[in-house]
């Protein structure tokens, strides 16, 4: 049996289909009580909030220059991620020799739909960029 892949970027992004892949994987997908009954399995229980809701350099007790000069040279995958606010899942960052290593670079994944890509693959996570 494969994996069944949960991104942290995909419960934001498409936190029902994710829920619904979940419980079919789960062989809960013939009793459509059980994803009424759990509501949104992804959402946090909790009374802890995020301290930065907005896009991550537009916070005031971030020095995002100071980040981004940090990143750029030795880090692409998390400069990248810095930049870009569209909460999207990536690959995992890896060396131009397979390695995988934080330093490395990195992909954005499509996004999960109904119509066609409604799972990850393990082979989208470990993908060299071109």
């Amino acid at each position: 049996m494969d994996p069944f892949i949960v991104l942290y970027e995909d419960t934001l992004q498409a936190g029902p289909l994710m829920q619904k892949q979940l419980f079919q994987f789960l062989r809960y997908a013939d009793d459509v009580s059980h994803l009424e009954r759990a509501g949104n399995v992804f959402t946090e229980k909790t009374s802890r909030k995020k301290e930065h809701s907005r896009p991550f350099c537009e916070n005031e007790d971030v020095d995002c220059e100071l980040i981004q000069a940090g990143l750029l040279d030795q880090y692409p995958c998390l400069y990248k991620q810095l930049l870009d606010e569209s909460g999207r899942a990536w690959s995992v960052p890896m060396l131009p020799n397979g390695t995988i290593d934080i330093r490395g670079d990195c992909i954005p994944l499509r996004p999960l739909d109904e119509r066609g890509h409604a799972l990850r693959d393990i082979s989208e996570l470990y993908r060299l960029p071109l």
